[in-house]
């Protein structure tokens, strides 16, 4: 479903950083991953599959109303220009409104309107109100910082904490925090209107989107918190002559599990550790040795999506002996001597170099591309190969028996004939469409929109690197 992918996605990305923010806080990380989603998810979900994830957070800008819905300060145009730099701050806010509405619908008829204006910043949305007290951080642009943003939003919710529970609460249930969510937003608390406060979209009230956000949250544990857990022996219980290992699942200095070894068979321990999600980094030892450090499974779709939107994004072309001629041809030249397919002395002849860049993003994973798959008759550099390749590995998937997914290897064919055309990273899907990562469209890499009927096929990036290892 869209909305669990979505916050998947939000985990994914930043999850350490508010599980180290919320250290010494009685606020869960849901709550933060809720209150982003209430407030910003319209943008950012509409985002993040096709744009690094800092693009992502320079659009996460909104809320137009002003005057006379709006009390706060400024509640005008004309009130923002009667203070100082504020004619500077009209000018980001007006530039960051029509950025934005380029890629969010919605904002048309406020673009439309000279005088309209952004007064949230950042994807937690910290108000214009506060441009009198901390102007730097909109004048600096500082919610393009997923940091700035995260801190300021602690203390906005330490504050709504104290407004609503005073001083010294040191634990939250998961309705208390929807009501110190509330106060965020609205600045107070009525609890005889429970969950019924707050912005009203004419559907529901921010307090019942956040309690909803809050709980699919707690039910999307993202891999990174199945394998942060590292299991270690902490030490060996002396026991009638034996020596038990008491091994603990350390997340930093914290410890999450603690288990004692003793007299329990292989059997025993499986029972146990297939019941917790932890137990994805346990290592059975014997006891006269040392628990061995895990290695986390590799996440190969995530990363080579990561990279393939990292350096389609510089937007480079291609000439004999810059860069990209380097990167991604130079490696495979050898090869295509062999095979006659290019002169030795020669910088430009039969390659596809879209092919090459696709190897390259590849490679730059740690997926072992050869040079040439088994016995086709050219290189990787060819688009062709890729077809080969993946049908003799079972990663190839014909146009319509599978949907693309995130990181997979797409392959395209303008005109329908024997012969494929060009070749791509896949980095969303839209109804009709694919979103690349490209290296030669227009001699250029970029990110891309094509539609799906000069789709041949894709090659699925995860069975690809489990055959090729």
């Amino acid at each position: 479903m869209a909305l669990e992918e979505d916050i998947r996605w939000f985990k994914q990305q930043f999850l350490s950083k508010i599980e180290k923010a919320v250290q010494g806080t009685p606020f869960k990380p849901d709550l933060l991953v809720a209150i982003a989603v209430q407030e910003t998810g319209y943008i950012w979900r509409n985002l993040y599959k096709r744009m690094p994830v800092s693009d992502v957070l320079t659009l996460c800008v909104g809320d137009t109303i002003d005057s006379p819905k709006r009390s706060a300060f400024p509640k005008t145009k004309a009130e923002l220009l009667s203070v100082s730099n504020g004619d500077k701050m009209f000018s980001i806010a007006r530039k960051s409104l029509e950025l934005m509405a380029t890629y969010i619908r919605g904002y048309e008829s406020s673009v439309s309107n000279p005088d309209k204006f952004c007064h949230g910043f950042g994807i937690f949305q910290y108000d214009l109100q506060f441009f009198l007290e901390n102007p730097d951080y909109f004048l600096q642009k500082q919610w393009y910082s997923f940091d700035n943003c995260l801190q300021l939003c602690i203390r906005e919710l330490k504050q709504a904490l104290r407004r609503v529970y005073g001083n010294g609460k040191a634990e939250l249930t998961d309705k208390e925090m929807v009501y110190v969510a509330i106060a965020y937003n609205r600045g107070r608390v009525n609890f005889n209107l429970g969950f019924k406060q707050g912005y009203f979209d004419g559907t529901k009230y921010y307090g019942q989107y956040i309690w909803d956000y809050l709980q699919t949250s707690k039910s999307i544990l993202v891999r990174e918190q199945f394998m942060r857990a590292v299991w270690f022996e902490i030490f060996r219980k002396e026991e009638n002559g034996n020596a038990y290992p008491v091994i603990a699942g350390m997340n930093g200095d914290k410890c999450v599990k603690l288990f004692e070894l003793k007299s329990r068979s292989i059997a025993e321990l499986k029972h146990i550790f297939e019941g917790d999600p932890w137990a994805a980094t346990f290592v059975v030892a014997p006891k006269d040795k040392p628990i061995p450090t895990p290695v986390p499974e590799e996440d190969i779709r995530q990363k080579v999506l990561d990279i393939a939107v990292r350096e389609a994004s510089k937007g480079r072309s291609h000439a004999p002996g810059n860069e990209i001629d380097v990167l991604v041809l130079d490696p495979l030249r050898p090869i295509m001597v062999e095979l006659g397919h290019l002169g030795a002395g020669q910088k430009d002849d039969f390659y596809n170099w879209c092919a090459a860049w696709v190897t390259y993003v590849c490679r730059s994973a740690n997926i072992k591309i050869p040079d040439r798959y088994k016995t086709f008759w050219a290189s990787v550099a060819l688009v062709d190969s890729w077809r080969d390749m993946g049908k003799r590995t079972g990663a190839w998937f014909p146009k319509g028996t599978r949907s693309p997914k995130p990181g997979d290897i797409v392959c395209f064919n303008w005109d329908g004939d024997a012969d494929l055309d060009h070749i791509g990273i896949v980095r969303g899907s839209e109804p009709g469409a694919v979103l690349t990562c490209e290296g030669n469209k227009n001699n250029s890499e970029g990110l891309f929109t094509r539609n799906l009927s000069v789709v041949d096929g894709f090659l699925d990036i995860e069975i690809l690197a489990s055959q090729l290892t």
